[in-house]
């Protein structure tokens, strides 16, 4: 169902899990990373051996700050961490500590754009807490095994109020928490890795109404076309269930992608059946509103705020404004080459078509270690362009490529691998003769009337040139030489 339910209106809230990209754990000081061996970042504190106690990471509360200050949560001096105890294999204590009662931060909103319009979805609270392990369930027949390398993992839990509406706003959130979270640089927020999982809590209720019917909650999709499908899904099971006469019962349901269904795994448990209550481990957390004041004011510029001063001092379209803004190094990197360049719109051209184009071949983006271009190469790259110097396929070819592979001055490899622009007219004159004389009768058939044949002389020219004629001059040359035995060939 892609738009409203003509009975009932749908109820959603979120509950997004983001690890933080920190160095170590959030209690100890194994490090973190992905795609090891299983069990191999682990410590007498992972694996709850006697004797072993938390500490809590302080990169971890900087990172938790700089998202509640940029989602305006209030941030309390004073959290307590707490455990919440409940079995499952891949958690060897028997509990998780996380914020409970007293959690860092309350309240805040994130603001979407959705349906034409904008929308503040509040935050019921950010808190953090750790991650569990991964249980690996095998087909060899031995069972389950279970990695703690990520157990301990540092988490942010990010909660909604039931705001949305629809699964178009929950895209909508999640695309624009995912963005904040990135420009923030506190998460890779991948959700192909798991470094963004969210839990989905929908109900329905008649339109008009507004008592909130009794929710349902999606665990750990981890795709926003699952998420769109699962919101889908469980509106259609809710509203079957409803009309037939039936109650919706308080549950953790699963989602199956192949037949776009949902089913039950367990009867949701309350808050009391986790049994919190305050770690004897860890002193409660005490922040000096100092401290405080300095992440506020070390916050960078947030997509949104990004978004409209792009588009008042750059006059790009919103399209553009949007694609340039989604990604803090892409942003930065375009203010950098304007200032280099000054031409917006140019910059903006390369960057979008050609560096992108590049960039997905080779699987990267701005950003990563492997690209080599700074913003000051691409800004001369284009002065070449500009100035003649080479053309417009050799630069977005071999030198746009090389610049992003190398880096580099681009005017010294254009000279080192031959790509200057052939700007001679002898030369210019002598490769047209060439074509025109091994294709008289492609000329006689222009001379007829068929003009959109000079395309392909001009392709034959900028052959025998490499590529380093400028395709308007040759164009010029071609039509004239034509023209001389008939002034109307070539023309417009």
């Amino acid at each position: 169902m892609s738009g409203p339910h003509p009975r009932y209106e749908v109820v959603i809230g979120l509950e997004t899990h983001v690890h933080l990209k920190t160095r170590t754990k959030l209690f100890c000081g194994c490090e973190l990373a992905y795609g090891d061996a299983p069990n191999h970042h682990t410590c007498p504190t992972c694996l709850v051996l006697p004797g072993a106690l938390p500490v809590l990471n302080e990169q971890a509360v900087d990172f938790a700050l700089r998202a509640a200050l940029a989602t305006g949560c209030t941030v309390h001096p004073h959290s307590v961490f707490a455990r919440k105890n409940y079995f499952y294999p891949d958690l060897p204590k028997g509990y998780q500590i996380s914020q409970y009662e007293e959690p860092y931060s309350t309240g805040g909103f994130v603001e979407i754009e959705a349906g034409g319009r904008s929308k503040k979805i509040r935050l019921t609270r950010i808190h953090m807490e750790e991650d569990a392990g991964k249980s690996i369930h095998t087909d060899a027949g031995v069972g389950s095994l279970v990695d703690l390398n990520r157990s301990g993992t540092p988490l942010l839990e990010i909660v909604t109020e039931p705001d949305l509406r629809s699964a178009a706003e929950a895209e909508a959130y999640l695309r624009t928490l995912q963005s904040t979270l990135r420009y923030l640089e506190i998460s890779d927020v991948d959700l192909e890795h798991g470094h963004f999982r969210c839990d989905v809590n929908v109900s329905l209720r008649p339109h008009g109404a507004d008592a909130y019917g009794t929710r349902a909650e999606l665990k750990n999709l981890n795709s926003f076309r699952f998420i769109m499908e699962a919101i889908a899904a469980e509106t259609g099971r809710q509203a079957d269930l409803l009309d037939s006469g039936g109650q919706v019962q308080q549950c953790t349901l699963r989602y199956h992608p192949k037949t776009r269904t949902t089913s039950i795994m367990r009867v949701k448990e309350n808050a009391d059946d986790y049994r919190y209550f305050p770690d004897p481990d860890l002193v409660p957390l005490d922040l000096e509103p100092a401290r405080i004041e300095r992440a506020r004011q070390a916050l960078p510029e947030l997509p949104g705020a990004r978004r409209a001063r792009f588009a008042a001092d750059y006059g790009l379209g919103e399209q553009d404004v949007a694609t340039l803004t989604a990604s803090r190094p892409l942003a930065d990197f375009f203010e950098a080459a304007v200032g280099e360049h000054g031409d917006a719109s140019a910059v903006s051209k390369w960057l979008l078509r050609d560096v992108a184009r590049v960039l997905k071949e080779r699987g990267l983006e701005l950003g990563d270690p492997a690209v080599k271009l700074e913003p000051a190469g691409l800004a001369k790259l284009i002065g070449l362009v500009d100035a003649g110097r080479t053309t417009a396929s050799v630069a977005t070819g071999s030198l746009l490529a090389g610049l992003i592979d190398h880096g580099g001055d681009p005017q010294a490899l254009m000279r080192e691998w031959g790509l200057e622009a052939v700007t001679d007219a002898g030369v210019l004159e002598h490769a047209v003769d060439a074509v025109l004389a091994d294709n008289a009768e492609v000329v006689e058939r222009i001379r007829g009337g068929e003009g959109k044949l000079l395309n392909a002389l001009m392709g034959q020219v900028m052959k025998r040139t490499a590529g380093k004629a400028d395709p308007g001059t040759v164009r010029e040359i071609l039509a004239r030489k034509i023209a001389d035995a008939d002034p109307g060939v070539g023309k417009p």
